[in-house]
């Protein structure tokens, strides 16, 4: 399954001098750089938190495969022609 931090990479998320991504780089491609999952309640970073077909994250042990997306493809032709895509975060949505 992707992760949030492998769309953000494959929309182009400019790195830093160090191969970091800002918080920025996240607001400007309307991605959460933080998140909940609606299972556990766990805190998340872009780099495993699974976007689920539901609108929702998870984490890997409450996201099943046929939930997460495989592929940015995938994910890509599921949210193609929306202008911004909303993931519905543990406690309330990212503005």
């Amino acid at each position: 399954m992707i992760t949030i931090m492998d769309i953000a990479k494959a929309e182009g998320a400019q790195e830093d001098e160090r191969g970091g991504i800002s918080g920025g780089e996240f607001e400007r491609l309307g991605l959460p750089i933080l998140a909940g999952c609606q299972g556990c309640g766990a805190t998340l970073g872009a780099y495993n938190a699974y976007p689920t077909r539901s609108g929702y994250v998870g984490c890997a042990d409450c996201t099943p495969e046929e939930y997460g997306y495989q592929t940015v493809a995938d994910y890509r032709s599921t949210t193609e022609g929306m202008t911004t895509v909303r993931f519905h975060l543990k406690g309330g949505e990212n503005g």
